[in-house]
């Protein structure tokens, strides 16, 4: 295991990825072990359910569903 929670955040395109990657470096606590991965959405979209059940809340997102900074 290499943390214990995952958050995610989707962004419209790499230069929009880059601004928020920017955003969070500014914002790290003084202590801890925080990485970032940054992934296409055709990666993500191959990701395979290896157990359990997908949820209701792991809808596909539009464009409506973005949040810009």
């Amino acid at each position: 295991m290499v943390q214990f929670s995952v958050y995610a955040r989707t962004t419209r395109n790499n230069d929009d990825a880059k601004k928020y990657a920017k955003y969070i470096k500014g914002i790290l606590p003084p202590k801890g072990s925080i990485r970032m991965l940054t992934i296409t959405d055709r990666q993500y979209d191959s990701m395979e359910i290896l157990l359990g059940d997908k949820y209701a809340e792991e809808n596909y997102l539009d464009k409506r569903d973005i949040i810009e900074l």
